[in-house]
């Protein structure tokens, strides 16, 4: 598992949550190849899914489907280890980004479910941003934001010493998906907490790009993210 992958991964949804997509396909494309290199075909096929989740907020269809498809296909790849479970979560996606929010939530529910079930702390808690995602998509929102701090609560008290500086770099996706719904929802001072917070931990691991991002942020944030 290599934490540059991470650290591209949370460059790159961070610039897309921003609406800067061209940005966030670079830092997609980065996290990618990283994760190729080390043959983590788990973190592949989530690489693969932001792809075609960004191509398909931009209207293109064609890539989001191939992107997809791509995704699919390292869930195969993993049909009989055990990253099998979690990697369900990107077939779950790809129903997001088809629109199919009841079926990805069913999905997902079932894959963290499995992955508490078997200790996998750190995949259960990306499943559960990936559910924030999909709630959010749906304008859940109050379920949204359970799942960014349930994702956290796992994060925080769980992984500090195993993944440290994975966790990290999850725990700001958090902080930043629930602080745009607290956005959307008008609670700009737990948004603005979460934002401080956000800033701190990519000062921490030395992500000036992602620091700066969030201190120069735009005042309106993207939906669509």
């Amino acid at each position: 598992m290599c934490i540059y992958g991470y650290r591209y991964w949370t460059l790159g949804a961070l610039h897309r949550l921003f609406g800067q997509f061209d940005i966030a396909l670079n830092h997609y494309q980065k996290a990618l190849a990283t994760f190729r290199n080390t043959n983590d075909i788990l973190n592949m096929g989530r690489m693969l899914n932001c792809i075609g989740g960004l191509h398909g907020s931009q209207g293109n269809v064609d890539c989001r489907k191939w992107f997809c498809m791509e995704a699919i296909r390292t869930v195969w790849q993993l049909q009989h280890e055990i990253a099998a479970i979690p990697a369900l979560a990107n077939v779950a996606m790809v129903y997001h980004h088809q629109d199919c929010h009841r079926l990805a939530i069913k999905l997902l529910k079932q894959v963290s479910e499995r992955c508490q079930t078997m200790g996998d702390l750190l995949n259960e808690a990306i499943t559960l941003i990936y559910m924030g995602q999909v709630y959010a998509a749906s304008h859940q929102y109050l379920f949204a934001i359970a799942c960014h701090q349930a994702s956290l609560e796992i994060l925080q008290n769980s992984l500090a010493l195993k993944h440290r500086e994975e966790a990290v770099c999850l725990t700001v996706l958090n902080l930043c998906y629930a602080a745009r719904l607290y956005q959307m929802t008008y609670h700009s001072e737990a948004a603005e907490q979460n934002y401080r917070q956000a800033m701190y931990l990519l000062e921490k691991i030395e992500l000036n790009e992602g620091h700066y991002l969030l201190l120069n942020r735009p005042s309106k944030v993207s939906r669509s993210a």
